[in-house]
């Protein structure tokens, strides 16, 4: 039995090389064809600053919450467009793959194209639009609340003058 085995063995030797070369040459010629993709991978750690305004927004959110947030804000088709047009390099949405790492504040960043140079270029640059948009989101925020409180103060300001004329009446009177 272990005869005829072996010789079936080297009787159909010859078919299981060509299926061995037919692969790797199939192999190899999908590699040369189909472009290499690389990944590049970055991190940001979201926190949030001290918060001593009862009515900023951030304070209610808890640190996940915040963490969610900003990997919301790291997709959208505004940062995509920016980052697009500051490396000259068309994004598309399914490059990129960010997530909140477990149990952290940290969101990582995975992008992947085709320019191991470019790959790179195009992580850092997400991070940086991100960080921009959130300090004009919150500039904005601040404007607004210095706004308002300008016009109370004015309010106020206006009230004092009010109450001293009227002082001012009731002692002449």
């Amino acid at each position: 039995d272990l005869r005829k085995t072996f010789l079936i063995f080297r009787t159909r030797l010859w078919l299981l090389l060509v299926g061995l070369l037919v692969g790797a040459g199939m192999g190899w010629f999908i590699s040369v064809i189909i472009d290499p993709v690389y990944e590049a991978t970055t991190k940001v750690l979201v926190t949030r600053s001290d918060q001593h305004a009862s009515s900023d927004v951030t304070a209610y959110l808890s640190d996940l919450q915040l963490a969610q947030t900003y990997l919301q804000l790291l997709t959208t088709q505004t940062v995509l467009e920016i980052v697009s047009a500051r490396t000259g390099i068309e994004i598309e949405p399914e490059d990129i793959k960010a997530q909140v790492i477990r149990d952290t504040q940290v969101i990582q960043i995975d992008v992947e194209h085709t320019d191991r140079r470019q790959v790179a270029v195009i992580a850092n640059s997400l991070v940086d639009v991100m960080i921009e948009q959130n300090e004009m989101i919150q500039s904005a925020r601040y404007e607004t609340m210095e706004e308002s409180l300008n016009a109370q103060k004015a309010q106020i300001e206006k009230e004092i003058q009010d109450l001293q004329l009227q002082i001012e009446v009731v002692a002449v009177q």
